[in-house]
């Protein structure tokens, strides 16, 4: 007779050994947590164990419910792929004799899966300033312009620190600046850029007026050239011998929004100084979405019904609004609405039936419309009688 097999020890040692990132081989946010046991010595009535057949590994994100299970064999030890940083997992291990039978399952390890990345810091790059009269110009906050993101901590939970910090003023040449992020389980990244202060007077220059441009289908729109626009001078230099570049490119593609570009003026010392142009990129007018609202069925007498219906737009034409027209599509009888040209109207119909109402939304390019059932059920009356007979007779 096969004996029952104990849970693999009241001790169950779970070794989580989570830090085993693995590169290309899982994502950059799965963690394999390596897991291990003791094994038991001893069937449920005290005799040792001759015929154990393996272990059974189970895991799932609640207690005692759990959504994966697998063998692992003899070893007393088993690893878990693709778990999720931050998330809390739940560990248990059965054991299997020879004859299939398997024990209880231990006792529960609940284990949090760490953080292990860190934050990512985009958006910064070199700067350069004009020295001033003491030979040194204050270091730029590039912490202002810096994108910093986290898979697991908020924005607000993450340290951010700039070094030399923002106004320190630094002499001529290159200074090497670094930002650093830490999020909240203290993984750190740093971005290095470089403040360069030049020692001359940088030319002037005037960049002109926005520009105003409409996106394409796709939202986009390629930036003008914008050097030409530009008024230069220089206190040693013709406006001839100043040559003025700009970033973005001509024909860099952006969408929509106000993109800032910067056009600057360098002379031949190679002193410069920069100016930057709004570059405004408006949205190609889009259909409105609306919804009539959900179908409804009534009884009559009642015989209105409000119809909330939805509609949201992108707000062009510019200088134009939403209109609303509602209507009837089918039924069996009039439809009076209380207000057809309002959002938000009332419905009441003359008689019984299933009906269709429109609403048709407009923003005076486009036109959508959408369609609700309205079910109007006849008015309650009693049944007829039943089974009428004669129950007595005189005379």
């Amino acid at each position: 007779m096969s004996k029952s097999l104990p849970i693999p020890t009241a001790a169950i040692l779970f070794c989580c050994l989570f830090a085993m990132l693995i590169g290309a081989v899982q994502p950059a946010s799965a963690i394999t947590a390596v897991l291990s046991w003791d094994p038991p010595t001893t069937n449920t009535d005290g005799t040792v164990i001759t015929d154990l057949a393996g272990f059974k590994l189970y895991v799932g994100s609640a207690s005692r419910n759990y959504s994966t299970s697998f063998l692992v064999g003899l070893a007393t030890n088993g690893a878990v792929s693709n778990l999720t940083e931050g998330a809390t997992y739940f560990f248990a291990a059965t054991a299997l004799n020879a004859a299939g039978r398997e024990s209880d399952f231990s006792e529960e390890f609940v284990w949090t899966a760490p953080d292990l990345t860190p934050p990512v810091i985009a958006g910064v790059s070199n700067r350069a300033a004009a020295a001033g009269a003491d030979g040194k110009a204050a270091v730029s906050d590039f912490i202002a312009s810096a994108t910093i993101s986290d898979n697991l901590s908020p924005r607000a939970a993450i340290t951010v620190s700039q070094t030399p910090a923002a106004g320190t003023r630094v002499g001529l040449g290159d200074t090497s600046v670094k930002i650093v992020a830490a999020d909240q389980a203290g993984n750190s990244a740093t971005s290095s850029v470089k403040f360069t202060v030049v020692d001359q007077t940088p030319p002037t220059v005037a960049c002109a007026s926005p520009v105003t441009l409409t996106a394409d289908a796709n939202g986009r729109a390629a930036i003008p050239n914008l050097v030409s626009q530009a008024t230069v001078g220089d206190n040693c230099s013709s406006a001839s011998q100043i040559t003025v570049t700009q970033q973005p490119v001509a024909g860099t593609v952006v969408g929509v929004g106000t993109n800032l570009v910067t056009l600057t003026a360098r002379d031949p010392a190679g002193n410069q100084a920069s100016c930057t142009v709004a570059v405004i990129v408006k949205a190609a007018n889009k259909a409105p979405v609306c919804n009539a609202g959900a179908d409804q069925t009534i009884q009559l007498p009642t015989d209105t019904v409000t119809l909330n219906a939805t509609a949201s737009d992108d707000g062009l034409p510019e200088g134009s609004a939403l209109t609303y027209n509602w209507s009837k599509v089918s039924g069996p009888s009039a439809v009076a609405f209380a207000n057809p040209r309002a959002l938000k109207t009332t419905a009441t119909f003359a008689g019984d039936g299933t009906y269709v109402l429109r609403l048709t939304v407009s923003d005076a390019q486009y036109s959508v419309s959408d369609e609700v059932t309205v079910v109007v059920k006849p008015a309650k009356k009693p049944a007829a009688p039943q089974k009428v007979r004669i129950v007595g007779s005189s005379k």
